[in-house]
């Protein structure tokens, strides 16, 4: 298949590539770069837990968990939360949980006590 051309000149895979794509193929042009001044910071009162970063990701950190019942752990690995939208006003909140009980913040608020401006 023959790419599509742009003023008379073939077309690059620097964006949205049209008929020319394979099926399956992803356009990496697209997406957005990762910010590199991107600063993280753990939650105080959380620390070993969450940390918090300068853009406003919250982040579990990696840790045994023990297991209700057993005596056995399991490994819990980190990855960046997803946060909901607060109905009343709209914010991003996020559960945070520690032995077994969840406690609701905003992401603001969570910023603010790790120190950074919002």
């Amino acid at each position: 298949m023959k790419a599509p051309e742009i003023n008379g000149e073939p077309r690059t895979n620097a964006g949205w590539c049209g008929d020319a794509c394979e099926p399956g193929q992803e356009v990496l042009s697209q997406l957005p770069d990762p910010p590199r001044d991107e600063i993280w910071r753990e939650i105080p009162g959380w620390e070993g837990y969450y940390s918090v970063s300068s853009t406003g990701q919250v982040m579990s950190l990696p840790r045994t968990v023990p297991v209700q019942n057993q005596v056995s752990r399991k490994y819990g690995r980190g990855r960046v939360l997803r946060p909901a939208y607060r109905a009343s006003d709209g914010r991003k909140m996020v559960f945070l949980y520690r032995a077994g009980k969840g406690y609701g913040r905003t992401v603001e608020q969570l910023m603010r006590d790790a120190g950074f401006s919002t």
